[in-house]
C-alpha cells in the first residue's frame, strides 16, 4: 500500500511540475504579446497623427528653449485647452523631468477632436480642483471658453483617445520607429523565451518518465521486500538549480548557468539589506554572481576572494586560461534600467556607482583553480557536533576595503548589451 502510495505521490509531483512550466511559459508568452500589441498599437497612433505630434512637440520646445518655468508652462497648457487650442487639447500632461510628455491621440479623425475636447475639459476641471486660485483669476475671462459637455463621473480619458508617451528630444517620426524597435526587440524576446521553454519543457518531459518508469521497475521489485527498505528521496534546495559552491566561511555563492537563469538569479535572489553582494567578472558575457548575506552581514575578504575565481572560471577566461579582474557591488548598484540609446539583452544588468575590483591570476595569489567537493546532510543529533567549523577567518567586508581596487562608474551593462546610436 505504501509503495502504491509513493508511486502516487511521485506521478503527481512530475504532473503539478509539467503544468507549473506551462503555466509559466503561457503567461511570459502572454504578457511579450501584450507588450508587441500595444508597441504597435502606439507606434501607429503616432503615425496616424504626425503633424499633431509635431506641432506639439514644436511648441513644448519652444517654452523650454525660452527658460520658462515648468509650472508656467503647465499653466499656459492649461488656458489653451480652454481657449479651444487643438494641439493644447491632445496634451494630456508633462513629464518633464523625464523630458516626456503624454499625448490623447486617436486613429480615427472624424471622432478624434470631440473625444479631444471632452477629455481636455475635464483635466481642467480636474485641474482646477487643485489649484482654487487659478480658476478665481482666469474664470472671469475664460469661462465663455470652455464648451459645455455632458458629465462623465470616474473618467478622465475618453475611450476613443489613448495615452501615448513621446520623447520631447525626437521628433514625431522617430517616436514611432522607437515604438516599433520595442515591438521587435520583445518579439525576438518572445521567440527565445518559446525556444528555451520548449526545450526546458522536453526535458522535464523526459526527466518525469524516466522517474516514474524507475518508480514502477522499483515497485516491481519491491513488492516481497520488507517495508523499512524504502528510502525517503532528499528534497534539492532552491539553489542546486543554479552552479553553486560554500566557501570556506560558510557562505553560499550562486551564479547562472546561462541568460535565462542570470536574469532569473538576480530578480528573485539578489536582496537588499541582506548582506547580499553582486559579483562579476570583468568579462563580456560572464556569469552573474551572488554571494548570499548570513544574517544582515555581507562576506567577509576571503570568501569574496573564492567568489571572485568562482565568478571568472564562470567566464571565457577559463576557456582562454587568462587572468581577468572580477568586481563585487551592493544589491541596490544593479538596475534593468537601460540608459537612453542602450538595450539590455536577456540575462544583462547595468552597474551604477563604485565598483569593488578584485585580482584573479592564474598562479600565485588568487589563483583561478577550480575543484570538485561533497556536501553531505547531517542528522538533527549531529549538528552540534559541527558547531563553529567553516568560520570567519577575516575582518568583516566594509564599503572601502583595504585589499580591492576600487573604481566609479556611472553606468555600464554587463553581461551582454547592444548600444544603439
Amino acid at each position: 500500500m505504501q509503495l502504491q502510495q509513493e508511486m502516487t505521490n511521485r506521478q503527481r509531483q512530475a504532473q503539478g511540475t509539467l503544468e507549473r512550466m506551462k503555466t509559466e511559459l503561457e503567461s511570459r508568452v502572454a504578457g511579450l504579446r501584450h507588450q508587441e500589441e500595444h508597441c504597435l498599437r502606439q507606434a501607429l497612433l503616432i503615425e496616424a497623427n504626425l503633424v499633431d505630434v509635431d506641432h506639439a512637440l514644436q511648441i513644448i520646445r519652444a517654452a523650454l528653449a525660452s527658460g520658462i518655468d515648468w509650472k508656467e508652462i503647465e499653466q499656459m497648457l492649461v488656458l489653451e485647452r480652454r481657449r479651444g487650442n487643438p494641439i493644447a487639447q491632445i496634451i494630456h500632461s508633462l513629464q518633464l523631468s523625464d523630458n516626456e510628455m503624454t499625448l490623447m491621440l486617436s486613429s480615427d479623425a472624424r471622432t478624434a477632436a470631440t473625444s479631444r475636447s471632452r477629455t481636455a475639459a475635464r483635466l481642467n476641471k480636474t485641474n482646477d480642483n487643485h489649484d482654487s486660485d487659478n480658476e478665481s483669476d482666469d474664470g472671469d475671462h475664460d469661462d465663455d471658453d470652455i464648451p459645455n459637455e455632458p458629465q462623465e463621473e470616474d473618467e478622465s480619458i475618453d475611450d476613443r483617445v489613448e495615452l501615448v508617451k513621446i520623447d520631447i528630444s525626437q521628433s514625431a517620426f522617430a517616436n514611432a520607429q522607437r515604438y516599433y524597435e520595442q515591438r521587435k526587440k520583445a518579439a525576438e524576446k518572445e521567440m527565445k523565451t518559446i525556444e528555451a521553454s520548449e526545450h526546458a519543457l522536453r526535458a522535464a518531459e523526459k526527466k518525469a518518465l524516466k522517474v516514474l518508469a524507475g518508480t514502477a521497475s522499483k515497485n516491481k521489485r519491491k513488492k516481497t521486500a520488507p517495508l523499512n527498505t524504502l528510502r525517503e528521496i532528499r528534497k534539492s534546495h532552491w539553489f542546486e538549480k543554479f552552479r553553486y559552491f560554500i566557501t570556506s566561511e560558510n557562505y553560499l555563492v550562486i551564479a547562472g548557468k546561462d541568460s535565462q537563469q542570470n536574469e532569473q538569479l538576480v530578480r528573485r535572489y539578489l536582496e537588499e539589506n541582506t548582506g547580499d553582494l553582486y559579483m562579476h567578472a570583468d568579462v563580456h558575457g560572464a556569469a552573474s554572481v551572488i554571494i548570499k548575506g548570513r544574517g544582515n552581514r555581507p562576506a567577509p575578504p576571503l570568501s569574496i576572494q573564492e567568489a571572485a575565481i568562482f565568478a571568472a572560471a564562470c567566464s571565457s577566461a577559463w576557456d582562454a586560461k587568462v587572468a581577468v579582474n572580477a568586481f563585487w557591488v551592493y544589491p541596490e548598484q544593479v538596475s534593468q534600467s537601460a540608459p537612453s540609446g542602450m538595450h539590455l539583452n536577456q540575462g544583462s544588468f547595468v552597474v551604477r556607482g563604485q565598483r569593488n575590483y578584485v585580482p584573479v591570476t592564474t598562479s600565485g595569489s588568487g589563483p583561478m583553480v577550480m575543484g570538485f567537493g561533497f556536501l553531505f546532510r547531517l542528522a538533527l543529533q549531529s549538528v552540534w557536533r559541527h558547531l563553529g567549523e567553516r568560520s570567519i577567518r577575516s575582518q568583516e567586508v566594509n564599503t572601502s576595503p583595504t585589499w580591492a581596487t576600487q573604481s566609479q562608474d556611472n553606468g555600464s551593462c554587463v553581461g551582454g548589451c547592444e548600444v544603439h546610436r
